[in-house]
C-alpha cells in the first residue's frame, strides 16, 4: 500500500529539490509571546487574510523568524522578486488551490472510488499547479522559477478527469462504449415509456377519475395520480397514497415491463459509473506522491504570497544584511502600527545599534513611543528573520541575531503568586544568563516596581553586565541615574523621545544621542497642580536632580536651533549629539581620588560624594542622584580655589576648551558647557582651540556663537575679543 506523508519542510521534499531554502526551521530565535509583544501577532493577522488555502494556513502556524543569515537572506529574495511582480499588476493563479489531502488519503486502498465532486477538485489542483508552473518559468526570475521547478505537471489525469466529468458533475455518455451504448437504449425506453403513460393519463382526465394533470414519481418508478375511489378503473400497481388518502399513485400494467426494462438499464448505467470512477481513482492513487509534492509547493508560494502582499502593503524594502549582530534602521515605521490602521502619522524611527555602541537606553515622557521605538527593532527583526521585507529606507542594515529576549508589559501572576516586580526580576535573571555576543535584548521600563533608587542601581548593574557580555541591548527607562551613566559609559548611549516644549505633546520623533526629560514638573504645571506642591516637590528632588532635568532641557533647546541652520553653515556633520569619545579632549594629569571625598564633575559648581572607584571611572552621589563619571573628568574639592560660603560651593571655571579630534555637534556641546560655567562670573575671555582642517568646524563655531542666545552673555570675536578661537 502506498504510504503518504505530509511534509512540513523542503528537507522532506525529493533530494533532487532540497537546495530550496524556507525560512520554517528555527524556533529558538525568539519566543511566541515574545515575538506577541513585539506585535507580530498584528502581521500574522493580516497575512492570515492574505492567505487561499488550508495548506497556506499551516504554513502560516509553522512561520519563525530563522538565525540563519543565507537561509535568512534566500528567504527574502524569494519575497522580493515576487513583490515586484505584484508591483507590476500581475496575479497569481491561485484561485483552484484546494486542500485535496483527504481525497488523496480515500484513493489509497485498492478498489478505492471517489466521488466526481472529489475527481473534480483534484482536476481543479492539477490545473492550479500546472499554471503557477507556469506563470513563474515566464518571469525573469531565476530563483522564482527555480520553487515550482519540483512541481510535476499532471496534464494527462487533469484531462482525463475534465474528459469523464461535465461541469454539474455528471460523467459524460462519451465516458466509455459501455455507457453510451446503455444511456441510448435508456433514452429510448425512457420515451416510450413517457408516451405510453401520457396515453393513460390523458383518458384518465377525459373520464375525471384522475386526481392531478401530469405524471409523477413514486419510489424510482413513473406512475399516474388517480382518485382513490376510481383505482379499479385503471389495472396496474399502486406505488403510494397521498397524505389524505384521497389520491394514488398507480403504474398501470401495461408499462410494468416496460419500467422494469428501465429499473435495469439504470442499474446497468450505475455499475458502468461506478467503474469509470475507480479507474480515474487509480490515476489519483498512481500520482499520490506527485500530487503530494504539488500541494506542499503550493502551501508554501500561498505564504509566500501573502508575504509579498503584505510587503506590498507597508512598502517594505529588503534593507542591507549584515551577518554581524548590528542595527542601523533608517527612516524605519513601525509595521503593527502601519497594519493596526493608526490615524496618526506614524514618524520615521531612524536608531543605530552595534558596532561600538551596546547598549541604548531610551528616555523622555509617558506615552511618547519609547516602547514603540524599541518594538521597532525587535518586529523588523523578526519579520526579515520570516522573509518578511520592512518599511524602512533600503540603505538601513539589519544584522544577524541568534537570539531575541523581550521584557515587557506587567507579567503579574496571581496563580503563581509572583508579584510584577518579581516576575520582572525572573526575566532579568534569564537574560543574564543568556547574555553574549549575537543576543538582543528589549527591556521596557527597567528597574520599576520598586523603590526607585534601588531600582535605578540594580538596572544599572544589569546593563553593566549586558554591555560587558557583548549582547545588545535597548531599555527603556524614566531613572535620571541611567541618563548620566549612559553619558559616561563606553558602549552606551542615551536615546529620547522628543516632546514639544510649547505644547508638552509628544511628537515621537526619536534622537540618539540625546537623553530626554520627563517634563514632569511642566505637565503637571500646565495641569494646574498647585504651585506650592510643585515648589515642595522641586525642594524634594533638590538641587542636582533639577540641575540635571535644567541641562537635559537646555541641551535639547540648543540643539533644535542648530538642527534650524542651513545645512550649508553646519557643513556636512549631523547635529544630533553623541557622548564625547574618550581619548579626543587633552589629556588630564592623573588626580588620587578616594571614597567618601568630595569632588565636582568638569569644573562645575555641584558637590558630589564618592561611593566607590571603579577602575577608571567612581560611582558619585548628590542628593538622591547616583551616577558613574569618569575619573578623568573629577576635581577633588579640597583641592580646587573653592570660595565657601554657607553649605554652597562656588568652583573657578575653566577658561579653555579643546576641541581637536572632535566632530561638529560633539565640538558645539563643550563649547555650550563652558559658557554655561563661565557666565555669571568675572571672566572677560575665553579660549576654544581646535585644529585645522576643513573649516567646517570653525564655521560652525562661528555661527552658534553668533546666535542671539549666546550673545546675551558673550560676543564673537569678530565684534568683540570676548571669545578667541585659536587654531592649531
Amino acid at each position: 500500500m502506498l504510504r503518504l506523508e505530509w511534509a512540513a519542510h523542503p528537507r522532506d521534499l525529493p533530494q533532487t529539490h532540497a537546495h530550496h531554502s524556507w525560512a520554517y526551521t528555527d524556533y529558538g530565535m525568539i519566543s511566541e509571546r515574545a515575538a506577541e509583544k513585539l506585535g507580530f501577532n498584528t502581521v500574522q493577522r493580516l497575512l492570515s487574510e492574505f492567505l487561499v488555502s488550508t495548506m497556506g494556513r499551516e504554513e502560516l502556524q509553522r512561520l519563525h523568524p530563522v538565525n540563519d543569515p543565507q537561509i535568512r537572506k534566500t528567504s527574502l529574495q524569494y519575497t522580493d522578486a515576487l513583490q515586484a511582480i505584484l508591483l507590476q499588476g500581475d496575479t497569481l493563479p491561485l484561485q483552484d488551490f484546494i486542500d485535496v489531502r483527504g481525497h488523496l488519503e480515500q484513493a489509497l486502498p485498492d478498489h478505492a472510488m471517489l466521488s466526481t465532486a472529489a475527481l473534480d477538485e483534484v482536476r481543479k489542483l492539477c490545473r492550479a499547479s500546472r499554471r503557477v508552473q507556469i506563470f513563474f518559468s515566464k518571469k525573469d526570475s531565476t530563483i522564482l522559477s527555480g520553487i515550482v521547478r519540483p512541481i510535476t505537471q499532471l496534464k494527462d489525469l487533469e484531462e482525463q478527469i475534465e474528459d469523464t466529468l461535465a461541469p454539474n458533475g455528471r460523467i459524460y455518455d462519451s465516458a466509455s462504449n459501455e455507457l453510451s451504448h446503455i444511456r441510448r437504449k435508456l433514452r429510448r425506453h425512457q420515451v416510450e415509456l413517457r408516451e405510453k403513460l401520457s396515453a393513460l393519463l390523458r383518458k384518465a382526465i377525459r373520464e375525471k377519475y384522475a386526481a392531478e394533470p401530469q405524471l409523477t414519481m413514486r419510489a424510482g418508478r413513473m406512475v399516474i395520480p388517480i382518485r382513490s375511489e376510481a383505482k379499479r378503473k385503471m389495472r396496474g400497481f399502486i406505488h403510494d397514497s397521498s397524505a389524505t388518502g384521497q389520491t394514488v399513485y398507480l403504474e398501470p400494467a401495461s408499462c410494468l415491463d416496460l419500467g422494469n426494462e428501465i429499473r435495469i438499464l439504470e442499474t446497468q448505467e450505475q455499475r458502468e459509473i461506478e467503474r469509470i470512477l475507480r479507474v480515474l481513482t487509480a490515476q489519483v492513487r498512481k500520482h499520490a506522491e506527485a500530487i503530494n509534492t504539488n500541494l506542499i509547493i503550493l502551501g508554501k508560494i500561498d505564504i509566500l504570497h501573502a508575504k509579498a502582499q503584505l510587503s506590498v502593503k507597508i512598502e517594505g524594502v529588503v534593507p542591507k544584511l549584515s551577518t554581524e549582530p548590528v542595527l542601523d534602521i533608517r527612516e524605519g515605521r513601525n509595521p503593527a502600527l502601519m497594519l493596526s490602521g493608526q490615524s496618526r502619522e506614524i514618524i520615521p524611527l531612524t536608531l543605530t545599534l552595534g558596532r561600538g555602541v551596546r547598549t541604548l537606553v531610551i528616555t523622555g515622557p509617558n506615552a511618547g513611543g519609547k516602547t514603540v521605538a524599541m518594538k521597532t527593532c525587535g518586529l523588523m527583526l523578526v519579520m526579515l528573520g520570516c522573509g518578511i521585507p520592512v518599511p524602512v529606507n533600503v540603505k538601513s542594515t539589519f544584522g544577524s541575531f541568534r537570539q531575541i529576549l523581550v521584557e515587557i508589559g506587567d507579567q503579574q501572576s496571581i496563580e503563581q503568586d509572583i508579584s510584577t516586580f518579581s516576575a520582572r526580576i525572573a526575566g532579568l535573571k534569564e537574560m543574564c544568563k543568556t547574555a553574549a555576543n549575537g543576543v538582543l535584548l528589549l527591556i521596557d521600563e527597567i528597574g520599576t516596581g520598586t523603590d526607585p533608587a534601588e531600582g535605578a542601581a540594580l538596572a544599572q548593574a544589569v546593563l553593566e553586565h549586558f554591555t560587558a557580555s557583548g549582547a545588545l541591548t535597548v531599555v527603556t527607562t524614566h531613572h535620571g541615574t541611567l541618563k548620566a551613566y549612559a553619558h559616561d559609559s563606553d558602549g552606551i548611549i542615551n536615546g529620547s523621545m522628543d516632546f514639544h516644549e510649547q505644547t508638552l505633546q509628544p511628537t515621537f520623533m526619536f534622537r540618539q544621542g540625546l537623553p530626554g526629560s520627563s517634563y514632569a514638573f511642566q505637565i503637571a504645571s500646565r495641569m494646574k497642580l498647585d504651585p506650592m506642591v510643585l515648589d515642595r516637590a522641586r525642594q524634594i528632588l533638590g538641587t542636582p536632580g533639577i540641575t540635571l532635568e535644567s541641562l537635559i532641557l537646555s541641551y535639547r533647546e540648543k540643539i533644535k536651533k542648530l538642527e534650524q541652520l542651513p545645512q550649508r553653515q553646519l557643513g556636512k556633520e549631523k547635529s544630533i549629539p553623541h557622548r564625547k569619545k574618550p581619548g579626543k579632549a587633552a589629556p588630564q594629569p592623573a588626580v588620587q581620588l578616594h571614597e567618601g571625598e568630595q569632588v565636582v564633575i568638569d569644573g562645575g559648581g555641584v558637590p558630589c560624594e564618592i561611593i566607590s572607584i571603579q577602575g577608571r571611572h567612581a560611582m558619585l552621589s548628590a542628593g538622591n542622584i547616583h551616577m558613574k563619571v569618569a575619573r578623568s573628568r573629577l576635581t577633588p574639592v579640597q583641592k580646587k580655589k573653592l570660595h565657601h560660603k554657607g553649605n554652597v560651593y562656588r568652583s573657578v571655571p575653566r577658561t579653555s576648551v579643546d576641541l581637536r579630534g572632535l566632530r561638529v555637534h560633539e565640538a558645539l556641546a563643550e563649547v555650550g558647557k563652558l559658557l554655561n560655567q563661565s557666565a555669571g562670573t568675572s571672566l572677560t575671555t575665553v579660549e576654544i582651540i581646535h585644529g585645522t582642517g576643513t573649516g567646517a568646524l570653525r564655521n560652525s563655531i562661528h555661527q552658534y556663537l553668533r546666535s542671539p542666545e549666546v550673545n546675551k552673555t558673550f560676543t564673537c570675536m569678530d565684534a568683540n575679543p570676548g571669545v578667541t578661537i585659536i587654531d592649531i
